[in-house]
């Protein structure tokens, strides 16, 4: 589902999110909380929201949660994951996803989101695609996030889930790593465990 919404300072963001619950979405913290404030205010879009595709509904975000860590901008990787609550205005949010809450070091996996970044070649948010390949442990931060050079992941897919052969989140999307000519070569997602499952769903 995709995340539209205003940040208090003006402009806007847009990102990724996942069901997880009844009324209930993950996302990444900097879709949520940004400069120092909770976005002002959000629509969720359920599904395909490309021109002329009505989608399955949407929903406006009521509240928002990200960890005090993400806050206070401590460990900034592996905090970088939020829930939000919805007030469904039409239609039906997707079912609920899976938390895989031991996922190994190194597997299989795929992102998906809807990204509405020009240079990716995707110019309108709303086309949901995704990106196979193998994530790896992140060496300075092996049981907190996974980096791949495969799965990739464009601009408005931060948030999105990281899911592994049986459809269950494994992951977030939440940043990529530019090399000295700007160009993005590797892609982090903050890996699932069994705090932030209990986080996003009862906090």
């Amino acid at each position: 589902m995709i995340i539209n919404s205003p940040y208090l300072s003006g402009g806007t963001t847009g990102g990724t999110g996942f069901s997880i619950g009844v009324n209930r979405i993950g996302t990444a913290a900097h879709i949520l909380y940004s400069q120092g404030h909770y976005i002002a205010g959000g629509i969720v879009n359920f599904g395909d929201s490309r021109p002329n595709h009505s989608g399955v509904g949407y929903g406006i975000l009521t509240k928002s949660m990200v960890p005090q860590q993400w806050i206070s901008h401590e460990s900034p990787y592996s905090s970088d994951y939020a829930a939000a609550l919805v007030s469904i205005k039409s239609g039906k949010m997707p079912a609920a996803l899976s938390l895989n809450t031991h996922p190994s070091n190194q597997q299989r996996a795929k992102s998906i989101g809807f990204p509405g970044d020009p240079q990716s070649g995707y110019e309108l948010q709303g086309v949901m695609v995704q990106s196979s390949g193998v994530v790896n442990a992140y060496a300075e931060d092996p049981l907190g996030v996974y980096v791949s050079q495969q799965v990739k992941s464009y601009h408005g897919m931060s948030g999105g889930p990281l899911l592994d052969s049986n459809n269950s989140v494994i992951g977030i999307n939440i940043l990529a790593w530019p090399d000295t000519h700007n160009i993005e070569y590797q892609w982090g997602f903050r890996r699932m465990n069994d705090a932030v499952a209990g986080f996003l769903i009862n906090n």
